[in-house]
């Protein structure tokens, strides 16, 4: 398990991170976005628990068929944010979820080497032919190789 350090470098994207009681982090991001509606997210890398906090700085006229600016963009993006830190903060100091460890590496399988019969004098490396002998070179050959690496009876 890696539990986050102030050392660690945060993803470019968060804004906020708090620390969970068992070492999993809350980030809070808030997504550059076009459009009428933002939002600012806090997710938990413990449980993966997320809270969307939406902004809009507009919202229908009168009318019912206009948009109409209602407030400034940067005050509903604070609101937002500040919405989103105080649950992230409640949620850190009570979350038990450990974070998720890495996925461990693949282990290599080291490649066969196939038996191709008592009259080969092929030179065989890590499952591969790097020189092959002059009975090897027909098709007939190769077909009772494939079958005999298959488990199928051949010759």
């Amino acid at each position: 398990m890696s539990i986050a350090s102030p050392a660690q470098a945060w993803p470019e994207e968060v804004i906020a991170r708090y620390l969970t009681v068992a070492g999993a982090t809350v980030d809070i991001t808030a997504p550059v976005a076009s459009g009428r509606y933002q939002r600012a997210v806090a997710a938990c890398t413990g449980c993966t628990t997320t809270r969307d906090y939406e902004w809009a700085t507009y919202r229908w006229g009168q009318d019912s068929r206009t948009w109409v600016e209602f407030r400034d963009a940067t005050t509903a993006r604070l609101d937002a944010e500040k919405d989103a830190r105080g649950w992230a903060q409640e949620h850190a100091e009570h979350c038990r979820a450990l974070p998720m460890p890495p996925a461990p590496a693949p282990v290599p399988v080291p490649a066969p080497v196939p038996d191709p019969g008592e009259d080969c004098r092929c030179v065989w490396r890590g499952g591969i032919c790097v020189e092959t002998c002059p009975g090897h070179t027909t098709d007939a050959w190769m077909s009772r190789l494939l079958a005999r690496l298959n488990g199928r009876a051949g010759r």
